[in-house]
């Protein structure tokens, strides 16, 4: 695997588990309302 495939691989997950994270705060904020 090249390094920019890792990197590529590396920013996907941080994304979709930063996605999830703002989709959990965002229900909060909603339920909270």
């Amino acid at each position: 695997m090249t390094l920019r495939t890792e990197l590529e691989v590396i920013g996907q997950k941080l994304l979709s588990s930063s996605g999830k994270a703002l989709e959990t705060t965002n229900q909060k904020s909603l339920d909270s309302l």
